[in-house]
């Protein structure tokens, strides 16, 4: 039972805190309407171009507070709750002066994780927004123009093995540590942007999106990990 509990706490943001003593009384504190609980997480989304060997994988790292509740053996989260991801590269493409990818998932969505088939745990129903820009990360502003702008819908995530073009990965969840690793393959969708459409567009890419949430109930030695 201590497993199961803290499989959901390390994917979902502690739903496991809800039947712990020590947590029923954290969870007295306000929460969103729509919300049962929140807890901070630090995020990161590593894309891999697999049918593109020569293209650099590439890591969009964020932190925040995910709002959820739970639903028998599922989770769902608020999609405005789910952090901003960043990557901004520090050796950009040949004709860019720089390069920052933003990864946001879509307003008024609502990702399940779910546990019912456990070992195996899902997130479903993410539906993500990535916009890219030739400009280093402190210079995008609300109203710069970037130079893609796609949205990757109904994206799913497990911690299945899955294979693609050869390469084997696969999810894991440390209840010990409160991290875990969810895997999953999308195909990028075609959008009118030069580069993009020649070169990105319809291919294949290896999602990789690390967890790792902050245990409350820990002495605070600074940022989390990320």
């Amino acid at each position: 039972m201590k497993i199961m509990r803290s499989i959901v706490v390390a994917v979902v943001a502690a739903s496991a805190l809800l039947n712990c003593p020590r947590a029923a009384d954290a969870a007295q504190a306000p929460q969103p309407a729509d919300c049962q609980a929140t807890v901070k997480v630090a995020m990161t989304l590593t894309a891999r171009f697999v049918t593109l060997p020569d293209a650099p994988d590439f890591a969009a790292k964020g932190q925040g507070e995910l709002c959820y509740s739970i639903e028998g053996k599922s989770a769902k989260i608020k999609g405005e709750s789910i952090p901003r991801l960043t990557y901004e590269s520090d050796k950009p493409p040949a004709g860019l002066s720089a390069l920052t990818v933003l990864v946001d998932e879509m307003p008024g969505t609502t990702p399940v994780v779910g546990w019912s088939n456990f070992p195996v745990v899902t997130l479903d129903h993410a539906d993500v927004r990535v916009r890219a820009y030739e400009s280093r990360a402190a210079e995008i502003k609300d109203g710069t123009s970037p130079i893609v702008d796609v949205v990757i819908p109904d994206i799913m995530l497990s911690t299945a093995p899955i294979a693609v073009e050869g390469e084997q990965v696969e999810g894991y969840v440390d209840g010990d540590s409160l991290e875990a690793k969810l895997v999953g393959r999308t195909v990028l969708p075609e959008a009118d942007f030069a580069d993009y459409d020649q070169w990105l567009s319809g291919q294949t890419v290896l999602l990789e999106l690390a967890i790792e949430i902050e245990n409350p109930y820990e002495k605070k030695t600074g940022e989390m990990k990320n």
